[in-house]
């Protein structure tokens, strides 16, 4: 499978998560909570790790086609979580400066869906190192039987 291609499957695979979680989220938090500033604001998240996780596989997967070396993904991914740890703090920080209750609560959810993230990020970057392996091991069994 082309980088392309494998690139293109995980915005596909990192847009019906983040479908399926916000969705799944949101119901709990209009189900359970009464707190009108969560309901208010609880989609900020959403939409902030969304839109940072899909310019991170941008930027993974420039850098990659870029130097074509697959060390340069791992490279790329330490960046790219590092930088988003340091702007999710920025996000944040509004909330993190409120002395209220409801800022501790937003908090706490921010990283609860903030997890989910970097996990399907982690496995999607596996996906993405798998694969040139396994092209050259094809390409190496093909040649052998020649």
């Amino acid at each position: 499978m082309k980088t392309n291609t494998l690139f293109k499957s995980s915005i596909n695979v990192v847009v019906i998560v983040a479908m399926l979680f916000a969705a799944v989220h949101g119901t709990y938090i209009y189900t359970t909570t009464n707190i009108i500033e969560l309901q208010n604001w609880w989609w900020l998240s959403h939409t902030y790790l969304f839109v940072a996780t899909v310019l991170g596989l941008f930027f993974i997967s420039a850098q990659y086609n870029k130097s074509k070396e697959i060390q340069s993904v791992g490279k790329a991914y330490l960046i790219f979580t590092t930088l988003k740890i340091v702007l999710s703090f920025v996000f944040l920080l509004p909330w993190l400066l409120m002395s209220k209750e409801i800022a501790k609560i937003f908090v706490g959810h921010f990283f609860l869906i903030f997890f989910p993230y970097l996990l399907v990020e982690t496995i999607l970057l596996i996906r993405f190192l798998n694969k040139p392996l396994d092209e050259k091991i094809n390409t190496d069994e093909i040649q052998s039987r020649k």
